[in-house]
């Protein structure tokens, strides 16, 4: 199964000219390994396997990020990816599903964007110091782009409130409406 889901993961990147990061033998070692915090979403089509949803999970968490597919068939990322991932939440009383980064079109589907924190560790001095100047920058754009997401969202105002942004950098969390 690992073979066929990486198979399916590297066409993706590859019909996109990117490169597949994640390597069949990685795929392997987390099936073997962290197999209680996996969830796999397989859609089949005459008995085939044909696209799947990687996912990694929490005691209340379904973290979502990496799919593939033999092919383009209308919705079906929307269907393995996020609509799949809800109702596994719902069934299993997870609390949230942090469907990955990225995608004005999750906006639609009801998955608002939210500040998430990340790690840099640059050896070069010089280059950590450029990834830290760049994230600082970064800042203020992403905080106005969950800003104005957030005042167009989808559901009644007096039901979600608008949150004050914050964002790992440098090491550190900081309020992003800090100067």
């Amino acid at each position: 199964l690992w073979q066929q889901i990486h198979n399916l993961y590297s066409r993706v990147f590859n019909v996109k000219s990117g490169v597949p990061t994640l390597s069949q033998a990685f795929f392997e070692t987390i099936g073997r390994t962290m197999s209680a915090n996996i969830v796999v979403v397989l859609a089949m089509h005459h008995n085939k396997v044909i696209a799947c949803a990687i996912n990694l999970r929490s005691a209340d968490t379904l973290y979502g990020r990496h799919w593939g597919t033999s092919d383009y068939h209308d919705c079906l990322h929307f269907e393995t990816c996020y609509y799949a991932g809800i109702d596994y939440c719902i069934s299993n009383g997870l609390k949230r599903f942090e469907p990955g980064a990225q995608g004005a079109h999750k906006i639609a589907r009801g998955f608002l964007p939210v500040a998430t924190g990340s790690a840099h560790w640059l050896a070069h001095p010089g280059f950590m110091k450029s990834a830290i100047k760049f994230c600082s920058l970064e800042q203020e754009a992403v905080a106005e782009y969950i800003r104005d997401s957030w005042s167009r969202h989808p559901y009644r105002s007096d039901a979600v409130p608008i949150p004050e942004p914050k964002q790992a950098v440098g090491g550190g969390e900081q309020d992003l409406n800090d100067d």
